[in-house]
């Protein structure tokens, strides 16, 4: 009896097979590039960096020990004012102080005059030297970034102002706001910090420490994207805050807006006497009065 041989089917398949398994593997190569992609983009950026609110995070996080302190700057030509913040999340508040910008540096220039000639960095320098104080970081801002991140906020800002404000601005706009408890809209507030006839000179920082007060007590709040503010306030600022500290001060940024009643933050004043166009701080009454150096 003849043998038959059954003849195998040849490679390659037909041409509709090799279309499948050619998209087949395509799919396999993009799912691993996808999730290559994905672990690496949520590594640089570190975690929750969604636009969402932060407050899935735990509330039971826990805040950083000790203070931190950093220097916001608003830089309008021959107006700076200068305003430290002081996070302490053990007795859960904010502090704000304005410091004046006639600060006597080292050198025996003003604080003012070392942020025209050397910049913020050595501003924060100046402040931490002449105060004795830890200033880790810097934020500037002209009136006008200021005034797109308070755009940010949407809901304006609620401020007790102590006297009336009324002026020309530079593009020729009357400005007028009078003394009281106001609602400021964002060219409302901006307009407060390129004022330059108070009635007491050291009001403008004042005011610049109570527009930061009023930031804190009225958007620093638990349904409000922690994310959310830091990408505002670095587009909107000149900083050496980067991701990687935010990121580090997250969990105590957390805990505060849990405790934000309203009245997280507060405003104390510096001590000192100015003699010769330079103000000495007055670091006992300031330790005394502040709470700025508590343990």
């Amino acid at each position: 009896m003849p043998l038959y041989f059954i003849k195998p089917k040849r490679w390659p398949p037909s041409r509709p097979v090799q279309f499948i398994l050619a998209f087949l593997v395509l799919l396999v190569v993009l799912a691993v590039l996808g999730a290559w992609l994905f672990i690496g983009y949520r590594q640089s950026i570190g975690p929750d960096q969604s636009d969402g609110s932060d407050t899935s995070l735990p509330v039971s996080a826990e805040p950083l020990a000790g203070t931190a302190n950093s220097l916001l700057i608003i830089n309008e030509a021959g107006h700076e004012q200068f305003v430290l913040i002081q996070a302490n999340p053990a007795a859960g508040r904010i502090t704000v102080a304005p410091v004046p910008a006639s600060l006597g540096a080292a050198d025996g220039s003003t604080l003012a005059d070392i942020l025209r000639k050397h910049g913020s960095a050595r501003a924060k320098e100046t402040v931490a030297a002449a105060l004795e104080l830890p200033v880790k970081h810097y934020i500037t801002l002209s009136a006008a970034a200021a005034e797109t991140y308070f755009g940010y906020l949407e809901n304006g800002l609620t401020l007790m102002l102590a006297e009336d404000v009324s002026y020309t601005d530079q593009n020729g706009a009357k400005v007028k706001i009078s003394a009281g408890e106001r609602s400021l809209a964002p060219g409302q507030a901006a307009a407060l910090l390129r004022y330059t006839h108070w009635q007491n000179p050291n009001n403008a920082a004042t005011v610049a420490a109570d527009l930061t007060a009023a930031v804190l007590n009225q958007h620093l709040l638990p349904d409000r994207s922690l994310s959310g503010h830091f990408a505002a306030l670095s587009n909107a600022a000149q900083t050496d805050l980067r991701i990687d500290h935010f990121n580090s001060y997250r969990s105590t940024l957390v805990y505060l807006a849990e405790q934000n009643d309203g009245t997280l933050c507060r405003r104390v004043t510096l001590s000192g006497t100015t003699a010769d166009g330079l103000f000495t701080p007055d670091l006992t009454a300031i330790r005394t009065q502040t709470g700025l150096y508590a343990e």
